[in-house]
């Protein structure tokens, strides 16, 4: 639990929530202009302005060009970009006996109070580090936003809930899309993606949850496909399949309940706090 201190300013919000978003970049590297513009678009379409990205990352010395040092605070620029390196993880500089030791657990309150201060301009904020999945905080490969977003909810001072969420967020669906035989080929044989062209994504497949599902359609044939939210590759768009699902003994009911277990093990379930 976070120690006592001053509470935060109180903001009257006009929503019967707050929502918060993690994410991680893994796979963004090469690709952030168009990041930004699919997490825009699909803010627009939500009713919000364009979000603020917080860096927790108490290291920004990566191999991925475009979060290495300062490259994504540069494309966002100070109004949409901030680095909050005191809600990093010391066990990354190698000063920390702990899997996970965030450096001023305090400072969750500033994110938190962030947040409150982006409602006014009817915008949200994402969270982020590297790691592709936040995973549950018991789990020996958790990542340290798992442990940020627990000290955000129990340091929670706002006058409604608030829903830690990964991002897009929302529920997985089950969508359905014609494919060439030759994609359903590949995706049979175990492919790890489905590609969607050059246009970005727009409507129901820009925003899907992971474990949404997919029904590939070609021919007088259909088959479900578990998907997580697109990304952008030397290729184009694609949704990526994080597991294999193409087992052809499984039904689409299995494969649903298949899918809802693995989002709560890898931690991409909302975690929400309701308090006063």
């Amino acid at each position: 639990m976070l120690k006592s201190v001053a509470s935060p300013p109180r903001y009257e919000l006009s929503m019967s929530k707050l929502t918060i978003f993690s994410w991680g970049y893994w796979g963004w590297g090469n690709a952030t202009q168009q990041l930004v513009q699919l997490v825009d678009s699909i803010e627009a379409t939500r009713g919000f302005n364009a979000p603020v990205f917080v860096d927790i990352r108490i290291s920004r010395s990566v191999r991925a060009r475009g979060f290495n040092a300062n490259a994504f605070g540069r494309l966002l620029g100070d109004a949409r970009y901030r680095h909050m390196p005191l809600l990093g993880n010391l066990a990354v500089l190698g000063r920390s006996e702990s899997r996970i030791q965030i450096k001023d657990p305090l400072n969750a309150r500033a994110l938190l109070e962030l947040a409150c201060q982006l409602t006014e301009r009817h915008a949200r904020l994402l969270f982020f580090c590297s790691c592709e999945y936040p995973r549950l905080e018991s789990d020996a490969n958790a990542c340290h936003r798992v442990t940020v977003a627990r000290l955000l909810r129990e340091g929670n001072q706002a006058s409604l809930p608030v829903d830690i969420v990964e991002w897009p967020g929302g529920e997985p669906r089950t969508l359905e899309m014609k494919v060439s035989p030759s994609i359903a080929k590949k995706i049979l044989r175990g492919a790890k993606s489905i590609p969607l062209g050059w246009e970005v994504p727009r409507g129901d497949f820009a925003s899907l949850a992971w474990g949404s599902i997919i029904r590939l359609c070609w021919e007088d044939m259909k088959f479900p496909v578990v998907v997580g939210p697109p990304k952008y590759g030397p290729q184009g768009w694609y949704l990526p399949v994080p597991w294999e699902t193409t087992k052809k003994d499984i039904t689409e009911p299995d494969l649903v309940a298949k899918a809802r277990e693995w989002r709560r093990e890898f931690g991409l379930e909302p975690q929400s706090a309701a308090l006063s």
